[in-house]
C-alpha cells in the first residue's frame, strides 16, 4: 500500500502535484486492491514500488485501450 499515510483508509484516490503550471508528480490509490500507482515528471511510473512501462505494442487493432 502507499506510505502517505493521509491516503491509507482512502477509497479511490487521486493526488496531483503541480510545478509552474505543469504536473510534476502523481498518485493513483486503488482501495479495493491495495494497488497505489506513483509517477514523477523525468523519473518514471511505478505500481506498488515496481517499475512500470507502456507497451510496445504499436498496432490499434492489437492494442487493449481502458479508460
Amino acid at each position: 500500500m502507499c506510505d502517505i499515510p493521509a491516503m491509507q483508509n482512502a477509497g479511490a484516490e487521486l493526488a496531483q502535484v503541480a510545478h509552474d503550471a505543469a504536473s510534476s508528480a502523481g498518485v493513483v490509490l486503488n482501495a479495493a486492491t491495495a494497488d497505489c500507482f506513483t509517477a514523477t515528471l523525468g523519473g518514471g511510473a511505478y505500481l506498488n514500488g515496481r517499475r512500470i512501462s507502456v507497451s510496445s505494442i504499436d498496432e490499434p487493432a492489437r492494442a487493449l485501450v481502458g479508460t
